[in-house]
Protein backbone atom coordinates (compact mmCIF):
# COMPACT_ATOMS: atom_id res chain seq x y z
CA UNK A 1 0.00 0.00 0.00
CA UNK A 2 1.14 3.45 -0.93
CA UNK A 3 1.89 6.18 1.50
CA UNK A 4 1.39 10.18 0.74
CA UNK A 5 1.50 13.55 2.33
CA UNK A 6 -1.50 12.80 3.94
CA UNK A 7 -1.79 8.96 4.53
CA UNK A 8 -2.57 6.25 2.45
CA UNK A 9 -5.70 6.62 0.04
CA UNK A 10 -7.61 4.55 -2.43
CA UNK A 11 -10.63 2.51 -3.95
CA UNK A 12 -12.25 -0.32 -1.96
CA UNK A 13 -10.38 -3.08 -3.99
CA UNK A 14 -7.16 -1.36 -2.43
CA UNK A 15 -8.06 -0.16 0.83
CA UNK A 16 -10.36 -2.06 2.91
CA UNK A 17 -10.73 -4.25 5.79
CA UNK A 18 -8.37 -6.76 4.86
CA UNK A 19 -5.25 -4.31 3.97
CA UNK A 20 -5.96 -2.08 7.14
CA UNK A 21 -5.59 -4.58 9.22
CA UNK A 22 -1.87 -5.48 8.05
CA UNK A 23 -1.78 -0.91 8.30
CA UNK A 24 -2.80 -1.17 12.28
CA UNK A 25 -0.87 -4.45 12.77
CA UNK A 26 2.72 -2.83 11.16
CA UNK A 27 1.73 0.47 12.37
CA UNK A 28 0.55 0.25 16.18
CA UNK A 29 3.72 -0.99 18.08
CA UNK A 30 5.79 1.02 16.45
CA UNK A 31 3.70 4.31 17.72
CA UNK A 32 2.98 2.67 21.33
CA UNK A 33 0.35 0.84 24.00
CA UNK A 34 -2.47 3.52 23.39
CA UNK A 35 -3.96 4.32 20.02
CA UNK A 36 -6.67 6.44 19.15
CA UNK A 37 -9.15 5.24 16.22
CA UNK A 38 -12.06 7.63 14.24
CA UNK A 39 -13.64 7.49 10.98
CA UNK A 40 -15.97 9.59 8.86
CA UNK A 41 -19.27 8.50 7.11
CA UNK A 42 -18.11 7.16 4.11
CA UNK A 43 -19.57 3.79 3.27
CA UNK A 44 -16.56 1.45 3.41
CA UNK A 45 -15.58 3.44 7.09
CA UNK A 46 -17.09 0.69 9.16
CA UNK A 47 -14.67 -2.01 7.07
CA UNK A 48 -11.73 0.06 7.50
CA UNK A 49 -11.87 1.19 10.64
CA UNK A 50 -12.74 -2.54 11.95
CA UNK A 51 -10.11 -3.41 9.99
CA UNK A 52 -7.59 -1.37 11.99
CA UNK A 53 -9.16 -2.31 15.19
CA UNK A 54 -8.65 -5.97 14.48
CA UNK A 55 -4.63 -5.58 13.27
CA UNK A 56 -3.94 -3.11 16.45
CA UNK A 57 -5.37 -5.16 19.14
CA UNK A 58 -3.71 -8.06 17.51
CA UNK A 59 -0.12 -6.51 17.72
CA UNK A 60 -0.92 -5.44 21.47
CA UNK A 61 -1.96 -2.37 21.61
CA UNK A 62 -5.03 -1.16 22.98
CA UNK A 63 -7.86 1.40 21.07
CA UNK A 64 -9.57 4.36 22.18
CA UNK A 65 -12.89 4.05 19.90
CA UNK A 66 -14.58 7.34 18.50
CA UNK A 67 -16.08 6.09 15.73
CA UNK A 68 -17.53 8.95 13.31
CA UNK A 69 -15.98 12.06 14.28
CA UNK A 70 -14.00 15.07 12.31
CA UNK A 71 -10.78 14.95 11.77
CA UNK A 72 -10.30 18.35 14.15
CA UNK A 73 -11.81 16.50 16.91
CA UNK A 74 -9.68 13.17 17.00
CA UNK A 75 -6.77 15.15 16.76
CA UNK A 76 -7.40 17.50 19.53
CA UNK A 77 -8.70 14.34 21.56
CA UNK A 78 -5.33 12.41 20.65
CA UNK A 79 -3.07 15.85 22.17
CA UNK A 80 -5.60 16.52 24.90
CA UNK A 81 -5.47 12.58 26.28
CA UNK A 82 -1.42 12.71 25.31
CA UNK A 83 -2.18 9.00 23.70
CA UNK A 84 0.56 7.05 21.33
CA UNK A 85 -1.12 7.85 18.04
CA UNK A 86 -4.26 8.05 15.89
CA UNK A 87 -5.79 6.52 13.08
CA UNK A 88 -8.33 8.08 10.86
CA UNK A 89 -10.03 6.33 8.55
CA UNK A 90 -11.40 9.21 6.06
CA UNK A 91 -10.33 10.08 2.25
CA UNK A 92 -11.68 13.95 3.62
CA UNK A 93 -12.14 16.02 0.18
CA UNK A 94 -12.20 13.18 -2.24
CA UNK A 95 -14.92 11.65 -4.35
CA UNK A 96 -17.23 9.19 -2.36
CA UNK A 97 -16.10 5.59 -4.23
CA UNK A 98 -12.71 6.60 -1.97
CA UNK A 99 -11.25 6.30 0.79
CA UNK A 100 -7.77 6.38 2.85
CA UNK A 101 -6.30 6.27 6.46
CA UNK A 102 -4.60 9.04 8.48
CA UNK A 103 -2.02 7.84 10.80
CA UNK A 104 -0.84 10.78 13.15
CA UNK A 105 2.00 10.40 15.63
CA UNK A 106 1.80 11.08 19.33
CA UNK A 107 3.03 14.13 18.38
CA UNK A 108 -0.25 15.08 16.62
CA UNK A 109 1.49 15.44 13.70
CA UNK A 110 0.51 13.09 10.27
CA UNK A 111 3.34 10.94 10.04
CA UNK A 112 5.33 11.64 6.56
CA UNK A 113 5.28 9.73 3.66
CA UNK A 114 9.40 8.97 3.92
CA UNK A 115 8.34 7.61 7.86
CA UNK A 116 5.01 5.87 6.71
CA UNK A 117 7.16 3.79 3.91
CA UNK A 118 9.98 3.17 6.56
CA UNK A 119 7.11 1.75 8.87
CA UNK A 120 5.88 -0.31 6.38
CA UNK A 121 8.71 -2.60 6.08
CA UNK A 122 8.42 -4.01 9.37
CA UNK A 123 6.34 -7.54 9.79
CA UNK A 124 3.08 -8.16 10.83
CA UNK A 125 2.95 -9.70 14.25
CA UNK A 126 0.38 -11.40 16.98
CA UNK A 127 0.92 -11.15 20.36
CA UNK A 128 0.33 -13.65 23.27
CA UNK A 129 -3.63 -14.57 23.68
CA UNK A 130 -3.33 -12.83 27.18
CA UNK A 131 -1.53 -9.68 25.64
CA UNK A 132 -3.63 -9.03 23.34
CA UNK A 133 -5.36 -5.39 23.06
CA UNK A 134 -7.97 -3.80 24.42
CA UNK A 135 -11.43 -2.35 22.83
CA UNK A 136 -11.89 0.91 24.91
CA UNK A 137 -15.70 2.19 24.18
CA UNK A 138 -16.32 5.19 22.32
CA UNK A 139 -15.28 8.17 24.70
CA UNK A 140 -18.58 10.33 24.84
CA UNK A 141 -16.45 13.04 26.30
CA UNK A 142 -14.34 13.71 23.59
CA UNK A 143 -16.52 16.03 21.23
CA UNK A 144 -17.58 17.56 24.91
CA UNK A 145 -13.99 18.50 25.75
CA UNK A 146 -13.57 19.84 22.30
CA UNK A 147 -16.74 22.08 22.33
CA UNK A 148 -15.65 22.97 25.91
CA UNK A 149 -12.25 24.13 24.53
CA UNK A 150 -13.79 26.00 21.37
CA UNK A 151 -16.11 28.04 22.99
CA UNK A 152 -13.68 29.12 25.73
CA UNK A 153 -11.22 30.13 23.33
CA UNK A 154 -14.01 32.55 21.69
CA UNK A 155 -15.64 35.85 22.23
CA UNK A 156 -19.08 34.88 22.33
CA UNK A 157 -20.72 37.99 22.38
CA UNK A 158 -18.72 39.37 18.76
CA UNK A 159 -19.66 35.50 17.03
CA UNK A 160 -23.04 35.93 17.58
CA UNK A 161 -23.65 39.33 15.84
CA UNK A 162 -23.26 37.45 12.17
CA UNK A 163 -25.94 35.38 10.72
CA UNK A 164 -24.90 33.10 7.82
CA UNK A 165 -25.30 30.13 6.01
CA UNK A 166 -23.66 26.77 6.60
CA UNK A 167 -23.01 24.15 3.83
CA UNK A 168 -21.89 20.75 5.73
CA UNK A 169 -21.56 18.75 2.38
CA UNK A 170 -23.32 15.95 3.91
CA UNK A 171 -19.79 15.37 5.66
CA UNK A 172 -19.33 13.96 9.66
CA UNK A 173 -19.02 17.78 10.79
CA UNK A 174 -22.80 18.00 11.11
CA UNK A 175 -22.96 16.91 14.77
CA UNK A 176 -20.19 18.68 15.87
CA UNK A 177 -20.60 21.62 14.68
CA UNK A 178 -24.25 21.77 14.89
CA UNK A 179 -23.94 21.66 18.61
CA UNK A 180 -21.30 24.41 18.39
CA UNK A 181 -23.89 26.81 16.94
CA UNK A 182 -26.66 25.71 19.50
CA UNK A 183 -24.05 25.98 22.61
CA UNK A 184 -23.31 29.47 20.96
CA UNK A 185 -26.67 30.67 20.03
CA UNK A 186 -25.98 31.40 16.66
CA UNK A 187 -28.44 32.60 13.95
CA UNK A 188 -27.53 30.08 10.94
CA UNK A 189 -29.39 28.45 7.44
CA UNK A 190 -27.68 24.77 7.00
CA UNK A 191 -27.60 22.65 3.82
CA UNK A 192 -26.84 19.49 3.35
CA UNK A 193 -27.29 18.63 7.20
CA UNK A 194 -27.67 15.04 6.71
CA UNK A 195 -24.57 12.75 7.19
CA UNK A 196 -24.76 10.65 4.35
CA UNK A 197 -21.85 8.48 2.76
CA UNK A 198 -23.17 9.11 -0.72
CA UNK A 199 -22.57 13.14 -0.65
CA UNK A 200 -25.94 13.80 -2.79
CA UNK A 201 -25.87 17.26 -1.96
CA UNK A 202 -22.53 18.22 -3.49
CA UNK A 203 -18.93 16.50 -4.18
CA UNK A 204 -17.02 16.87 -0.78
CA UNK A 205 -14.57 19.39 -1.60
CA UNK A 206 -15.67 22.90 -0.95
CA UNK A 207 -14.19 23.81 -4.14
CA UNK A 208 -15.66 26.52 -6.18
CA UNK A 209 -16.96 24.04 -8.49
CA UNK A 210 -19.23 22.84 -6.09
CA UNK A 211 -20.22 25.42 -4.06
CA UNK A 212 -22.25 27.05 -6.95
CA UNK A 213 -25.64 26.36 -4.71
CA UNK A 214 -24.21 27.80 -1.58
CA UNK A 215 -22.83 30.63 -3.56
CA UNK A 216 -26.66 31.11 -4.80
CA UNK A 217 -27.95 30.93 -1.43
CA UNK A 218 -25.64 33.46 -0.11
CA UNK A 219 -26.16 35.88 -2.81
CA UNK A 220 -30.27 35.59 -2.32
CA UNK A 221 -30.04 35.80 1.01
CA UNK A 222 -27.32 38.56 1.67
CA UNK A 223 -25.55 36.58 3.74
CA UNK A 224 -21.95 34.82 4.40
CA UNK A 225 -21.63 30.97 3.82
CA UNK A 226 -19.05 28.20 5.45
CA UNK A 227 -18.73 25.03 3.98
CA UNK A 228 -16.64 22.38 4.96
CA UNK A 229 -14.91 18.86 3.28
CA UNK A 230 -16.07 15.66 4.55
CA UNK A 231 -14.30 15.05 7.48
CA UNK A 232 -13.68 18.97 8.73
CA UNK A 233 -10.11 19.87 8.61
CA UNK A 234 -10.58 22.51 5.67
CA UNK A 235 -13.04 25.09 5.40
CA UNK A 236 -14.71 27.79 2.76
CA UNK A 237 -16.17 30.45 2.67
CA UNK A 238 -18.48 32.94 0.43
CA UNK A 239 -18.65 36.06 0.63
CA UNK A 240 -22.76 37.82 1.13
CA UNK A 241 -22.50 38.78 -2.98
CA UNK A 242 -22.24 35.49 -3.74
CA UNK A 243 -18.27 35.68 -4.27
CA UNK A 244 -16.14 32.16 -3.14
CA UNK A 245 -13.62 33.66 -1.07
CA UNK A 246 -10.31 31.31 -1.83
CA UNK A 247 -8.52 29.27 0.05
CA UNK A 248 -5.67 31.50 0.48
CA UNK A 249 -7.66 34.50 1.61
CA UNK A 250 -9.39 32.41 4.39
CA UNK A 251 -5.46 31.31 5.88
CA UNK A 252 -4.67 35.01 5.58
CA UNK A 253 -7.50 36.04 7.34
CA UNK A 254 -6.84 33.40 9.93
CA UNK A 255 -3.42 34.51 10.58
CA UNK A 256 -4.28 38.18 10.39
CA UNK A 257 -7.06 37.18 13.35
CA UNK A 258 -3.96 35.55 15.25
CA UNK A 259 -1.78 38.29 14.98
CA UNK A 260 -4.85 41.02 15.82
CA UNK A 261 -5.06 38.54 19.18
CA UNK A 262 -1.43 39.44 20.18
CA UNK A 263 0.21 35.91 19.33
CA UNK A 264 3.84 36.30 17.89
CA UNK A 265 6.06 34.33 15.29
CA UNK A 266 6.60 33.35 12.15
CA UNK A 267 4.17 31.53 9.82
CA UNK A 268 4.53 28.12 8.13
CA UNK A 269 2.82 27.32 5.02
CA UNK A 270 3.57 25.25 1.68
CA UNK A 271 5.72 26.25 -1.36
CA UNK A 272 1.91 26.24 -3.38
CA UNK A 273 0.61 28.96 -1.19
CA UNK A 274 -0.21 32.80 -2.57
CA UNK A 275 2.31 35.29 -0.88
CA UNK A 276 -0.76 37.11 0.13
CA UNK A 277 0.32 35.00 3.93
CA UNK A 278 3.83 36.66 3.47
CA UNK A 279 2.24 40.16 2.85
CA UNK A 280 -0.02 39.69 6.43
CA UNK A 281 3.33 38.11 7.77
CA UNK A 282 5.15 41.19 7.15
CA UNK A 283 3.13 43.83 8.23
CA UNK A 284 2.90 42.20 12.02
CA UNK A 285 6.61 42.15 11.65
CA UNK A 286 7.36 38.14 10.70
CA UNK A 287 8.15 35.94 8.02
CA UNK A 288 7.09 33.26 6.11
CA UNK A 289 8.65 29.65 6.00
CA UNK A 290 8.05 27.57 3.02
CA UNK A 291 7.52 23.69 3.42
CA UNK A 292 6.75 20.51 0.64
CA UNK A 293 3.33 20.16 -0.04
CA UNK A 294 1.95 18.54 2.58
CA UNK A 295 0.08 19.03 6.16
CA UNK A 296 2.82 17.14 7.40
CA UNK A 297 5.47 19.15 6.48
CA UNK A 298 3.39 21.83 8.28
CA UNK A 299 2.87 20.32 11.03
CA UNK A 300 6.84 19.47 11.87
CA UNK A 301 7.77 22.91 11.71
CA UNK A 302 4.78 23.88 13.73
CA UNK A 303 6.65 22.09 16.79
CA UNK A 304 8.73 24.63 16.81
CA UNK A 305 8.46 27.41 18.78
CA UNK A 306 8.99 30.53 17.13
CA UNK A 307 5.75 29.34 14.66
CA UNK A 308 2.74 31.14 15.55
CA UNK A 309 0.66 28.99 13.22
CA UNK A 310 0.54 27.70 9.88
CA UNK A 311 -1.47 25.84 6.99
CA UNK A 312 -2.41 25.85 3.68
CA UNK A 313 -3.87 26.95 0.60
CA UNK A 314 -6.92 25.06 0.31
CA UNK A 315 -8.15 26.50 3.21
CA UNK A 316 -7.00 24.31 6.26
CA UNK A 317 -5.28 26.39 9.40
CA UNK A 318 -3.44 24.70 12.07
CA UNK A 319 -4.07 26.52 15.81
CA UNK A 320 -1.62 25.54 18.21
CA UNK A 321 -3.64 26.32 21.26
CA UNK A 322 -5.93 23.24 19.72
CA UNK A 323 -3.62 20.79 18.19
CA UNK A 324 -1.25 20.43 15.00
CA UNK A 325 -4.37 19.37 13.06
CA UNK A 326 -5.71 21.77 10.24
CA UNK A 327 -9.40 22.80 12.16
CA UNK A 328 -11.94 24.09 9.68
CA UNK A 329 -14.91 24.58 12.52
CA UNK A 330 -12.28 26.59 14.98
CA UNK A 331 -11.29 28.74 11.65
CA UNK A 332 -14.93 29.58 10.82
CA UNK A 333 -15.81 30.73 14.17
CA UNK A 334 -12.57 32.62 14.49
CA UNK A 335 -13.30 34.66 11.39
CA UNK A 336 -17.07 35.47 12.59
CA UNK A 337 -15.51 36.27 15.97
CA UNK A 338 -13.19 38.60 13.60
CA UNK A 339 -16.02 40.03 11.79
CA UNK A 340 -17.86 40.93 14.67
CA UNK A 341 -20.77 42.05 12.86
CA UNK A 342 -19.43 43.44 9.68
CA UNK A 343 -19.78 41.89 6.31
CA UNK A 344 -16.67 39.17 5.13
CA UNK A 345 -16.48 40.76 1.71
CA UNK A 346 -15.60 43.82 3.80
CA UNK A 347 -12.55 42.48 5.31
CA UNK A 348 -11.33 40.20 2.68
CA UNK A 349 -10.87 43.95 0.62
CA UNK A 350 -8.80 44.97 3.98
CA UNK A 351 -6.60 42.24 2.58
CA UNK A 352 -3.86 42.81 -0.38
CA UNK A 353 -5.12 41.56 -3.75
CA UNK A 354 -3.50 38.56 -5.81
CA UNK A 355 -4.37 36.34 -8.33
CA UNK A 356 -3.07 32.65 -9.33
CA UNK A 357 -3.64 30.99 -12.76
CA UNK A 358 -3.32 27.17 -12.69
CA UNK A 359 -2.68 24.45 -15.37
CA UNK A 360 -1.45 21.29 -15.91
CA UNK A 361 0.49 20.07 -19.03
CA UNK A 362 1.03 16.06 -19.63
CA UNK A 363 4.38 14.88 -20.02
CA UNK A 364 5.84 11.56 -21.53
CA UNK A 365 9.34 11.72 -23.05
CA UNK A 366 10.88 12.61 -19.69
CA UNK A 367 11.20 11.03 -16.43
CA UNK A 368 9.70 13.69 -14.30
CA UNK A 369 13.54 13.57 -12.34
CA UNK A 370 15.54 14.77 -15.67
CA UNK A 371 12.30 17.43 -16.77
CA UNK A 372 12.40 19.34 -13.72
CA UNK A 373 16.35 19.82 -13.81
CA UNK A 374 16.25 20.80 -17.62
CA UNK A 375 13.62 23.16 -16.09
CA UNK A 376 15.63 24.56 -13.67
CA UNK A 377 18.30 25.37 -16.42
CA UNK A 378 16.14 26.62 -18.68
CA UNK A 379 14.78 29.12 -16.06
CA UNK A 380 18.07 30.30 -14.87
CA UNK A 381 17.27 31.94 -11.10
CA UNK A 382 19.32 32.24 -8.21
CA UNK A 383 16.04 32.58 -6.03
CA UNK A 384 14.86 29.17 -6.92
CA UNK A 385 12.92 27.29 -4.01
CA UNK A 386 13.15 23.66 -5.05
CA UNK A 387 11.88 22.25 -1.75
CA UNK A 388 8.89 20.81 -3.69
CA UNK A 389 9.30 21.17 -7.70
CA UNK A 390 10.47 24.58 -8.03
CA UNK A 391 9.30 28.18 -6.99
CA UNK A 392 10.32 31.15 -7.92
CA UNK A 393 9.52 34.65 -6.41
CA UNK A 394 9.59 37.53 -8.44
CA UNK A 395 9.21 41.33 -7.09
CA UNK A 396 5.60 41.62 -8.38
CA UNK A 397 4.85 37.57 -8.99
CA UNK A 398 5.94 34.03 -8.53
CA UNK A 399 5.85 30.84 -10.17
CA UNK A 400 5.78 27.43 -9.02
CA UNK A 401 5.94 23.98 -11.20
CA UNK A 402 5.82 20.73 -9.96
CA UNK A 403 5.27 16.76 -10.82
CA UNK A 404 1.26 16.01 -9.90
CA UNK A 405 1.50 13.76 -7.14
CA UNK A 406 -2.01 11.99 -7.88
CA UNK A 407 -1.85 12.33 -11.81
CA UNK A 408 0.97 10.35 -13.74
CA UNK A 409 2.92 11.87 -16.09
CA UNK A 410 1.40 15.57 -14.99
CA UNK A 411 3.17 18.40 -14.68
CA UNK A 412 1.66 21.41 -12.66
CA UNK A 413 1.62 25.27 -13.28
CA UNK A 414 1.23 27.99 -10.62
CA UNK A 415 1.76 31.53 -11.42
CA UNK A 416 0.37 34.39 -9.19
CA UNK A 417 0.39 38.31 -9.71
CA UNK A 418 -1.05 41.12 -8.20
CA UNK A 419 -2.41 41.85 -11.86
CA UNK A 420 -5.46 39.30 -12.61
CA UNK A 421 -4.02 38.85 -16.55
CA UNK A 422 -0.55 38.75 -15.41
CA UNK A 423 -0.83 35.72 -13.81
CA UNK A 424 -2.55 34.38 -16.79
CA UNK A 425 0.21 35.89 -19.08
CA UNK A 426 3.14 34.02 -16.71
CA UNK A 427 1.33 30.39 -16.90
CA UNK A 428 1.12 30.33 -20.31
CA UNK A 429 4.66 31.85 -21.19
CA UNK A 430 5.83 28.98 -18.55
CA UNK A 431 3.79 26.42 -20.47
CA UNK A 432 4.91 27.59 -23.75
CA UNK A 433 8.53 27.39 -22.70
CA UNK A 434 8.08 23.32 -20.49
CA UNK A 435 6.02 22.71 -24.26
CA UNK A 436 9.42 23.47 -26.83
CA UNK A 437 11.87 21.33 -23.60
CA UNK A 438 9.53 18.30 -24.61
CA UNK A 439 9.91 18.88 -28.56
CA UNK A 440 13.19 18.31 -28.77
CA UNK A 441 12.87 14.78 -27.82
CA UNK A 442 15.69 14.79 -25.43
CA UNK A 443 16.13 10.65 -24.35
CA UNK A 444 15.71 9.70 -20.71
Amino acid sequence: MEFGTGGTRGLFEELNGRSAYEVGNVFAPQMGKRIVLAMDHRLTSPSIYYGLASGIMEAGSDVLELKYCPSPVAEFYNTLKKCDGLFIVTASHNPPEYNGIKVIDKRGVIISKEDAREMAKKRMSIANWNCVGKLIQRDQSAVEFYIDKVTGMLDKGRVKKKRFIVDYGNGVTVDVFSKLIKQLELDTIWLNATMDGNFPGRNSEPSVENLMGLMESCKNHGMMGLAFDGDGDRISMVDEDGNFVSGDVVFALAIKKMYEEGKKGDVVTTVATSKLIDDVAKKAGFKVIYTKIGATYVAEQCLKKNIMGGGEEVGGTIWKDLSYGKDGMFTALKILEMLDGRELKEIVKELPTWHTFKAKVEFRKMRKEVLMEKIKDMLKNDNINDKDGIRIDYKDYWILIRPSGTEHNMLRVWASSREKEKAELKCKELIEKIERLFSENVPE
